[in-house]
């Protein structure tokens, strides 16, 4: 603020009275090139905008952020990497593009094949650990991991349909969705699954009893959380 001066006479015993009328001086401070999300990262602060990273890579595409924010699991070519936040360091992985890596919870989960099967697997603190296999190899798969880390939704398309398979990674238990209705466009909230049908309707499942919940017409996909539910 600038500052308010006055020279004033003040008599014997009296009592002035000054009303101070600041003004306030803007100033314009620099905090370095901002960037907008990519598609797949974060869309809750602190990441709805974000300060360019050090040292993060400039071609890197297909980034995931982990559940705490603290990690990025960022594709280079036909490499994966892991970009942590905090001491901007970026670590070359094993994966690679066709594992389908993403992110459940903190736990990075992908798919890879060995001997004919696909084995979903994940890397955490302890290492790496086999989740589920499957027999019969995924063509096109997607891999939704959720926000609290206890489940994987595999997505399938096969002849416009879409299959799902629900992975329970604590249990290390597999089940192949039934639902009553062809579902579309999966996603995750914090503890549930919500799908959209053929008539546009968004339905959500709880996976821990896989029963359904019709949401109200308002909403669509990218605006439900789970403070609505």
């Amino acid at each position: 603020f600038y500052d308010d001066i006055h020279d004033i006479k003040i008599k014997r015993w009296k009592t002035v009275t000054i009303k101070a009328d600041f003004q306030f001086i803007p100033q314009i401070h620099e905090i370095g090139e901002i960037i907008l999300p990519d598609q797949n990262a974060s869309l809750r602060p602190p990441f709805l905008g974000l300060k360019k990273f050090e040292n993060f890579p400039k071609n890197s595409k297909d980034t995931k952020f982990s559940a705490d924010d603290k990690t990025i699991l960022l594709t280079l070519g036909k490499e994966i990497y892991l970009y942590t936040i905090e001491t901007k360091t970026v670590e070359k992985t094993n994966l690679k593009p066709d594992f389908y890596p993403t992110w459940a919870g903190n736990k990075v989960v992908f798919l890879e094949t060995e001997n004919g099967q696909q084995i979903l697997k994940l890397i955490d603190g302890k290492g790496e650990q086999t989740v589920a296999a499957f027999d019969r190899p995924f063509t096109h798969p997607r891999l939704l991991g959720s926000p609290n880390g206890n489940y994987v939704l595999i997505e399938e398309n096969a002849d416009n349909t879409a299959i799902y398979y629900l992975i329970d990674i604590i249990k290390k238990s597999r089940k192949r969705l039934s639902l009553t209705e062809t579902a579309h466009n999966a996603a995750w909230t914090s503890n549930h699954l919500v799908f959209e049908n053929d008539a546009g309707k968004i339905f959500a499942l709880d996976p821990s009893n896989l029963q359904t919940t019709y949401i109200p017409a308002a909403y669509t996909i990218g605006n439900i959380n789970e403070m609505d539910s």
